[in-house]
């Protein structure tokens, strides 16, 4: 009889199908894989690694990241707001808020955010959570240069 497990953590999803005991064994390598694709998706810091207030070390700014990935056009600055609000809060996100981060940046404003999310979504940049909400892929990240 097969079994499955699947996990899923910060945009990524693994899955793993076999017998129980095949599962059982690859297990502590789903982790350790999930880890790494993670841990492959952070964004870069600020040069000599400043540290925020919390004493964490901290991501640089979206103008700052845009700027120095030379990000010129909608899609791909788009693409770097999703990825920098994901790396802040979440994986449940609004083309709403992506337009509203590039514009609080000082951002040249993307005129069709809905347009950016389904560009990306067709080169698999960004995965759709549900009708709403989005995420940056592993792709995506490695498209920005951050994996």
């Amino acid at each position: 009889m097969a079994s499955s497990i699947k996990i899923e953590a910060g945009g990524v999803a693994i899955e793993f199908t076999g017998s129980e005991e095949f599962i059982e064994k690859r297990l502590p390598t789903l982790i350790t894989e999930i880890g790494q694709r993670i841990s492959q998706m952070s964004l870069p810091s600020r040069a000599g690694g400043e540290q925020s207030s919390d004493g964490s070390e901290a991501i640089i700014g979206l103008g700052e990241l845009i700027k120095s990935h030379s990000i010129d056009t909608q899609i791909g600055r788009f693409l770097a707001a999703a990825a920098w609000l994901q790396y802040q809060q979440n994986d449940n996100l609004t083309s709403t808020e992506v337009a509203n981060a590039l514009k609080k940046a000082k951002q040249t404003e993307v005129k069709n955010p809905s347009d950016c999310v389904n560009q990306n979504l067709r080169k698999g940049f960004i995965e759709k959570n549900d009708d709403k909400t989005f995420f940056v892929t592993p792709a995506g990240m490695q498209e920005l240069g951050f994996g």
